[in-house]
C-alpha cells in the first residue's frame, strides 16, 4: 500500500481509517517513548519501565479519544514531530503528578508549602469572583498575546514556561543552536510582559 503523507495520514485517522491509524502508531510510536523516557528522566521521581509503557498507552488513547479531538484541532502551526512531542511529554507529566499526589507524604506537602517565602500567604484555593474573573482575563490576555508574538518566540515561550521543556529540547525543536533559545526566552518574555503591563493598565482605566 502506498504510503500517505502527514497530512493525508492525519485526515485518515479522523476518518478512523484503519491504515492511517496504523501508519501513524508505526511512525510515531518509538519517538512518542523517547520522548516519555526523556521526561521521566529528567524529572526527580522513581518510575519503572511499566510506567513509560503505561504512558505511552495513555498517548495514544489521547489521540483517538473525544472523537478524536486532538487530531481535529491539530492545525499544523508547527510540525507534527513537535507535536507529536507535546502530547507526549504533557502525558508523562500529568501521569507523575497524579501519581505523586497519590503517594506524597503530607510532610512533604508542609515543606513545599514552606518554601514560598517567609511571610507569604499561600494561594486562596477558593478565590472569590473577583479574582477569578482577574485570573481569567489575565489568562485570555496572555494567550492573545502569545499569538501575536512571532512563531518562534510564541513556540519557544510555550515549550519552556508550559511544557518545561530545556533549552537543548526546544533548540532541537525548533532548529536552532541552544545558546539562542535564552536569548530569544529573554526577549519574548521581556515583549510579553510590556504588552500584558499595558492591557492591565487599560482594563484599569475603563473600570
Amino acid at each position: 500500500m502506498k504510503k500517505l503523507s502527514e497530512k493525508e495520514m492525519v485526515a485518515g485517522c479522523i476518518e478512523g481509517s484503519v491504515p492511517a491509524w496504523e501508519q501513524f502508531v508505526d511512525e510515531w510510536s518509538r519517538y512518542s517513548f523517547s520522548v516519555i523516557q526523556q521526561t521521566l528522566r529528567t524529572s526527580r521521581w522513581p518510575y519503572s519501565q511499566e510506567d513509560a509503557e503505561d504512558i505511552l498507552s495513555q498517548v495514544f488513547v489521547s489521540f483517538v479519544e473525544n472523537q478524536k479531538h486532538l487530531f481535529r484541532n491539530f492545525q499544523w502551526r508547527c510540525s507534527l514531530k513537535t507535536w507529536v512531542w507535546m502530547v507526549s511529554r504533557k502525558t508523562a507529566i500529568r501521569y507523575f503528578r497524579r501519581k505523586r499526589w497519590k503517594t506524597i507524604p503530607i510532610s512533604e506537602v508542609l515543606e513545599e508549602d514552606s518554601d514560598q517565602g517567609e511571610g507569604t500567604a499561600p494561594p486562596d484555593p477558593n478565590p472569590g469572583p473577583v479574582e477569578q474573573v482577574a485570573d481569567k482575563e489575565k489568562s485570555e490576555m496572555v494567550k492573545a498575546i502569545l499569538n501575536e508574538l512571532p512563531e518562534r518566540e510564541r513556540l519557544a515561550l510555550t515549550y519552556y514556561f508550559y511544557d518545561g521543556a530545556s533549552y537543548k529540547e526546544i533548540s532541537e525543536l525548533l532548529g536552532i543552536k541552544p545558546h539562542y533559545v535564552g536569548t530569544m526566552i529573554f526577549r519574548a518574555k521581556k515583549l510579553l510582559e510590556n504588552r500584558l503591563s499595558g492591557k492591565i493598565e487599560g482594563l484599569g482605566e475603563k473600570k
